[in-house]
């Protein structure tokens, strides 16, 4: 599942997104728009804040 598919499915918008993850929705539209891939520290945090498997 892609970080857009994760955050279409918990029905956030790309600013709600990073304000739960803690990161700038830059970041976000960033990961979505495929200009580069979340980090490991932002893979954990997804993990961690929406109990999700990655």
């Amino acid at each position: 599942m892609t970080t857009k598919q994760l955050r279409e499915r918990l029905k956030l918008s790309q600013d709600q997104f990073a304000a739960r993850l803690r990161v700038a929705p830059y970041s976000v539209r960033r990961w979505e728009s495929g200009k580069c891939k979340p980090g490991t520290l932002s893979l954990m945090r997804i993990k961690e804040v929406f109990n999700v498997e990655l």
